[in-house]
């Protein structure tokens, strides 16, 4: 059995906006001399005023809504899940762990104890039963428990593949659902995936737990400050935005600019994300969340369509054959 970690905690201060005016010929002088990280006392000051906008709200609507949506923006259907063959067996502890997964989870250890990307987290392979039992103590071990996230491929595993009915999905996508590229997400609460984007469609169904996404719309990637050969991540620290942190507001300054787009999804709920939106991920710190991604590739005439987003990927990281499998 892995060994324990003990959990940090976060106090987040909701700060709201303000319009801040600076000048560009002193953004421009100190830019160049000692990069975007460097500030005047004038603009230490700014940025203790600056805040991301107040989030508006992600369209509801049920999945004959779905066309008017798709690539353009996110959409949640409310308890588009629950009738779902399978469903309601998956959605408590004691089912996860009596079902008999046939790949061992990839099991991400965040290098700070609360923030999970791939790229900046130890990896490691555990059983399937100590990710759940790791996660719910109630199915067989007490105590404190370490932040971990926990992915586990479909593959040809029919009896995962039970959990959902494809065709209501498929049906919305006009394409047929691969399972090799479906996988299951399995996180302890108050877990964050920091903002990033993907290439592919993506829809999510909330098995157990709650999740909290705040959506930037893709022609804000200016904003997004997108790391160098991974342009995909972001290097905003959405946490310390939220609690004002100085170094943080002057280190991106523009991020102030973006309009951002929030929904929290419930056991059920099924969320459309489409390619190139950036998302930020926050767990409820209540208990630990269960979700399924379900990856639709882009179609060729979705591919042509390159705008200043997809530059930014093409040129930041050259372009990828193969599509990612989704952040959770």
């Amino acid at each position: 059995m892995p060994t324990r970690r003990g959990d940090d905690s976060l106090q987040l201060t909701r700060v709201r906006s303000q319009n801040v005016e600076h000048s560009d010929e002193d953004d421009a002088l100190f830019g160049d001399l000692f990069g975007d990280i460097a500030t005047t006392p004038r603009q230490h000051a700014h940025a203790a005023r600056m805040s991301p906008p107040v989030p508006a709200a992600v369209m509801e609507a049920g999945p004959d809504m779905f066309a008017s949506c798709r690539g353009k923006r996110p959409l949640v259907m409310r308890s588009a899940a629950t009738g779902w063959q399978g469903f309601s067996r998956w959605s408590d502890p004691t089912a996860l762990m009596a079902h008999e997964a046939r790949d061992a989870p990839l099991v991400l250890r965040s290098r700070n104890g609360r923030r999970f990307l791939k790229a900046d987290c130890a990896q490691e392979r555990w059983a399937y039963r100590d990710v759940v039992a790791w996660l719910f103590p109630q199915s067989g071990i007490a105590g404190d428990q370490g932040q971990i996230y926990a992915r586990l491929p479909f593959g040809d595993d029919e009896g995962a593949a039970r959990v959902l009915d494809l065709s209501v999905i498929e049906n919305m996508m006009g394409l047929a659902a691969k399972h090799a590229n479906a996988s299951i997400w399995l996180g302890s609460a108050g877990n964050i995936t920091p903002f990033h984007y993907d290439l592919c469609h993506g829809f999510l169904v909330q098995v157990l737990g709650s999740k909290t996404f705040t959506f930037v719309d893709p022609t804000f990637w200016r904003c997004m400050y997108p790391r160098d050969l991974k342009p995909e991540l972001s290097d905003v620290d959405f946490e310390q935005w939220k609690a004002g942190c100085c170094i943080e507001l002057s280190k991106h300054r523009r991020f102030s600019e973006v309009s951002l787009m929030s929904v929290t999804v419930h056991p059920g709920d099924v969320l459309y994300t489409p390619p190139h939106w950036w998302h930020h991920v926050e767990t409820a710190a209540s208990s630990a969340a269960v979700s399924i991604l379900v990856p639709f590739d882009q179609s060729l005439e979705e591919q042509a369509r390159i705008g200043e987003y997809n530059l930014c990927h093409y040129i930041g990281g050259g372009r990828k054959i193969f599509f990612p499998p989704p952040e959770g």
